[in-house]
């Protein structure tokens, strides 16, 4: 895991290098960072909310587990995170078109279109997301006892029927990487971090609650809340800037 960690984060330099200097120039690569603050009014503020955002949306999926064993012990914990490991997989579509999108959100944003053409962009990648992500939350339904033998052995097949809940929770939030894109291209990553944080730790204090109530499927219950409420929070916070956005180019025109 951390040999592939560091190659990703090597390439990930690499490779944005090579682009630079087909695109900017190798010259522009080598200058020194004094006065990039200045010139760029608020990208302290832009930087630290991107990060924090990426942060919070995956504080949940690690205190979750906690939470578990603090109230079902241990062999909940277990189940629980062979269920978690399986549906992992889903958010992956997600992640990778919030990234590839930000550049074509920003391109359309740079060219003024900032209303239809951007609103339908992003649901392009959110049905891209969702098309990729579908057979896998197929496989988890049909087998997912047979998963959780196979990532645990035959002690963990009660985490099956868990596994379809975070499944279908993790593809219900493949909306929430492209929209966190287009908000973070529309110059508010702030609100990204709010649905985030609204989201995760609201649900995260109903967990226990849940857990006590239904037992080990309380985790499959609060994993379902927070992709509802964050997709929720995020389609209205985008909604209302892409629609500030078309009537200000309005009464500029």
């Amino acid at each position: 895991w951390l040999a592939a960690a560091l190659t990703e984060f090597a390439t990930l330099w690499l490779l944005g290098g090579w682009v630079a200097r087909r695109t900017i120039g190798g010259g522009v690569l080598l200058g020194g960072v004094r006065g990039v603050a200045a010139e760029n009014p608020g990208l302290w503020r832009f930087m630290w909310a991107a990060n924090a955002d990426v942060t919070f949306g995956e504080l949940s999926a690690r205190v979750a587990p906690l939470i578990v064993g603090w109230v079902l012990g241990p062999t909940a914990t277990g189940l629980f995170a062979i269920a978690q490991r399986a549906s992992v997989v889903i958010a992956q579509p997600g992640q990778i078109l919030g990234q590839a999108a930000y550049a074509e959100f920003s391109r359309l944003i740079a060219a003024g279109q900032r209303g239809v053409r951007l609103r339908q962009a992003l649901l392009r990648s959110v049905a891209y997301a969702f098309l990729a992500a579908a057979p896998v939350l197929i496989v988890v339904a049909l087998l997912g006892d047979r998963l959780a033998i196979w990532l645990g052995g035959p002690a963990f097949v009660a985490a099956g029927s868990l596994m379809f809940w975070l499944a279908l929770a993790r593809a219900l939030l493949l909306m929430a990487p492209p929209t966190g894109a287009a908000l973070t291209a529309l110059g508010h990553p702030g609100l990204s971090l709010r649905a985030n944080r609204i989201a995760g730790l609201g649900s995260l204090v109903v967990l226990p609650l849940l857990l006590q109530g239904f037992g080990l499927m309380g985790g499959g219950v609060q994993a379902l809340l927070q992709a509802v409420a964050a997709g929720a929070l995020l389609s209205g916070f985008f909604w209302r800037q892409s629609r500030e956005a078309v009537g200000l180019k309005a009464q500029t025109s």
